[in-house]
């Protein structure tokens, strides 16, 4: 099974999450489990990213194979 781990972000008040989801149609149009969707709309200037340090924490505690 292939499983996957999404995260969405924008940057500026202008853009919308909105418009990514299409990310997450085409990755389950794949044949993708989606484990988790992170979406964040932060500026750059917001430290630390939430939902970004989640998906890193995630990262680092398993092992992955190729």
């Amino acid at each position: 099974m292939n499983i996957a781990r999404i995260y969405l972000r924008v940057s500026t008040d202008e853009q919308d999450l909105t418009r990514q989801n299409d990310i997450v149609r085409s990755t389950r149009d794949a044949g993708y489990y989606i484990a988790g969707v992170y979406r964040e709309k932060a500026s750059r200037l917001a430290r630390p990213c939430p939902d970004n340090t989640a998906m890193a924490a995630f990262s680092a505690a398993i092992t992955w194979t190729a």
